[in-house]
């Protein structure tokens, strides 16, 4: 499904999309590619991280570091879960 929007722009970026040839296509990237981006600035603030203050690169290191779970504590965590499910461990 689409729909039809009209945008006012400034005259260097109504340049660029026209230049780009399907408008369409070249600002449903643009939106995806800065949805993707404030989705993850927030998943770096809910984790106690500031991308601005931090800039992107060390805020994405320090994410994934703070995110990273060995393949060993996958497989524990998996196991957990069985085991809760069939009643074996409590909480």
């Amino acid at each position: 499904m689409t729909e039809r929007i009209t945008l006012s722009l400034p005259d260097d970026v109504a340049a660029t999309l026209r230049a780009a040839g399907n408008m369409s296509a070249y600002v449903t990237e643009a939106v995806r590619r800065r949805t993707v981006r404030d989705r993850h600035n927030e998943a770096m603030r809910a984790v106690g991280l500031d991308p601005e203050a931090l800039g992107t690169e060390e805020a994405k290191r320090r994410t994934r570091s703070r995110l990273y779970v060995s393949p060993e504590r996958q497989v524990a965590g998996r196991e957990f879960a069985r085991r809760l499910a069939a009643g074996e461990v409590t909480l």
